[in-house]
């Protein structure tokens, strides 16, 4: 049950890393490529915060003593650690580098997290067994991860991540209220266990016999009523950290090899000693994470890392294949890259790490495919902003080929439908009021490589229902207006009786002239003011500095007609003088309330 949970948490991580490389990303209604835009940390806040919310209930379950905790606690690390395996993988997804510096803390987390459950259940085991020697060695380890715990929530509790335009930080209040309740219970089995065990010498543990060397070790154990305790490594004496007659000590082993380690301490004049442990140090265990990229020229992409998920720098790495031997370098982070051009076949490909004198090797063996052609998908919309109700249409274009393809369509990360596009293509989409990302992914073929879209953000905004009482009471006063012009002509036996002769005999009336420059100022003067714009500004100055409104489009054509008739002295007719006024009004609502009719 714990392999298929283990599975199951690691396909998980797989799909959550990514969606994490498109999530978190601001982008236009045109949208940007992923692979090319700035990331932004909201994904690895995302992702991470639920670690943080996974480590909270082990401490949850430590609390209240579950004896499912240490089955939870195996998981989380299992999780932490196939997080720290997969995340290099995606770097050509361009994953905030925050997810490298995160990770080390993470997996302090995952290792002391299981520490403590582990040695709680050491000392409520060794307390109804009255097998005390047992039952005070696992207090000690949960005092010994209780510190490591802290350490690391202290960091990522002061980390700072970018957002779209702004900052955020982990949420921790929970898990250091939980920590301080884990200290107070830890005091209580110290109480508890002084009444049954309390040891009259010193007595010296460790928490690793078996480290790798720069691995932290941890030496502890209990006074035994002595002063001035140190721990001595090499014939060199290290004073050791005493709280309340239990002592610590912390040590990274430089070098391979066998040490004798014991504590030593004072009883009036006297120098006592403790018992001795004999430690054996090993090289640092390394692993090989290796990605192929597999297009025209197929790349193998790898990382060099020890068992804390650190990334080893300036080491050679030797690729063989065939009958071809090449060595390349490690950069800074512990990553290398090599080129094979363009594969008609497969190719075996075995790449190894000889070790030195501090690091153990290691090798890894991949199976490159076939060069495949990569495609480009853009998808473009009309609008990033769409009324409740309202259709989304998207358009899309396919580059790199004019064969049909399946592509799933992914709605905030989460599949909504599969079509088969060709070249152009266009989806319409029914989306709930909020924010929505819409991007879509071709899942790769034997001929072709798996490709993914641009992302676009799409706000469905819900009706305003205040822009339409607005337009209703416009439209009103127009048709009003219009009545009182139309009966004006009436009285003064003005108009003809066929209806050819009535648009004439208004069109060359000179209320047509008033009106029409009336309403255009009214607008000019409105948003002029609105912009802070000079009395000097030319309509054609106005209209340029309204390009990004959503009114502009209405406005451009009430600016033509303006024109026309002023400028080239043109008659309007009955229809453009109504558009006109109904242009003027739609713009004065939508500069005025700032939403789309």
């Amino acid at each position: 049950m714990k392999e298929f949970l283990i599975k199951m948490k690691r396909m998980l991580i797989i799909g959550i890393l990514l969606m994490l490389t498109v999530s978190g990303i601001g982008v236009s209604g045109e949208g940007k490529n992923y692979s090319t835009v700035n990331p932004n940390d909201y994904g690895v806040y995302l992702y991470f915060s639920s670690l943080l919310k996974d480590f909270n209930s082990i401490l949850d379950g430590i609390i209240s003593e579950s004896n499912g905790t240490i089955n939870a606690a195996f998981i989380f690390y299992s999780q932490i650690n196939i997080t720290k395996d997969e995340i290099p993988l995606y770097s050509s997804y361009n994953i905030s580098s925050k997810a490298y510096e995160l990770i080390p803390y993470f997996d302090s987390l995952g290792r002391c997290s299981l520490n403590l459950a582990i040695g709680q259940r050491m000392f409520l085991d060794g307390l109804s067994n009255r097998e005390y020697p047992n039952a005070r060695k696992g207090l000690f380890n949960m005092k010994i991860s209780l510190k490591e715990c802290r350490s690391s929530i202290d960091v990522l509790s002061n980390v700072v991540l970018s957002a779209e335009n702004t900052t955020i930080k982990f949420k921790t209040d929970d898990i250091v209220g939980n920590l301080n309740k884990i200290e107070t219970m830890i005091r209580a089995y110290q109480q508890i266990l002084d009444k049954y065990f309390k040891p009259k010498k010193l007595v010296l543990f460790v928490s690793d016999p078996s480290p790798a060397v720069y691995t932290n070790v941890t030496f502890y154990g209990y006074t035994g009523g002595l002063e001035d305790v140190s721990i001595v490594i090499n014939n060199i004496a290290y004073p050791a950290e005493v709280v309340n007659e239990n002592f610590y000590f912390t040590y990274s082993f430089k070098k391979i090899g066998t040490y004798e380690v014991y504590a030593v301490g004072k009883r009036g004049n006297n120098i006592e000693i403790s018992n001795k442990i004999v430690l054996n140090v090993s090289k640092m265990p390394t692993k090989l994470l290796i990605s192929q990229k597999n297009l025209l020229e197929v790349t193998v992409e790898g990382y060099l890392v020890d068992k804390l998920g650190r990334g080893i720098e300036g080491k050679k790495i030797i690729i063989h294949s065939d009958n071809d031997t090449v060595m390349v370098t490690t950069n800074q982070d512990g990553s290398f890259m090599v080129s094979f051009g363009r594969l008609l076949k497969e190719k075996n490909v075995t790449i190894s790490f000889l070790g030195d004198e501090i690091y153990q090797g290691c090798n890894a063996t991949v199976i490159l495919k076939p060069s495949k052609i990569p495609i480009g998908i853009l998808l473009t919309a009309e609008k990033q902003k769409v009324r409740a109700g309202k259709e989304v249409l998207i358009k899309g274009i396919i580059n790199g080929t004019a064969e049909r393809i399946p592509l799933i369509v992914y709605i905030d990360n989460k599949p909504y439908t599969t079509i088969n596009a060709q070249q152009n293509f266009s989806i319409v989409l029914h989306l709930e009021e909020g924010k929505h990302e819409i991007y879509a992914k071709f899942p790769g073929n034997e001929k072709f490589a798996e490709s993914i879209s641009n992302i676009l953000a799409i706000e469905i905004v819900p009706i305003n229902y205040l822009v339409r009482l607005l337009m209703i009471i416009v439209s009103s006063l127009l048709a009003f207006v219009a009545y009182k012009l139309i009966s004006a002509f009436k009285d003064k036996k003005e108009l003809p009786v066929s209806t050819q002769n009535v648009l004439k005999a208004v069109e060359e009336e000179k209320t047509e002239e008033i009106d029409i420059l009336r309403a255009y100022r009214v607008v000019y003067n409105l948003l002029r003011r609105l912009h802070a714009l000079p009395k000097s500004t030319t309509p054609r100055e106005l209209l340029n500095k309204l390009r990004k409104e959503p009114f502009f489009e209405d406005m451009k054509k009430l600016t033509l007609f303006h024109e026309k008739y002023l400028y080239a002295r043109k008659k309007l007719s009955i229809r453009e003088i109504t558009l006109a006024f109904k242009l003027a009004a739609r713009v004065i609502i939508s500069s005025l309330v700032r939403e789309e009719l």
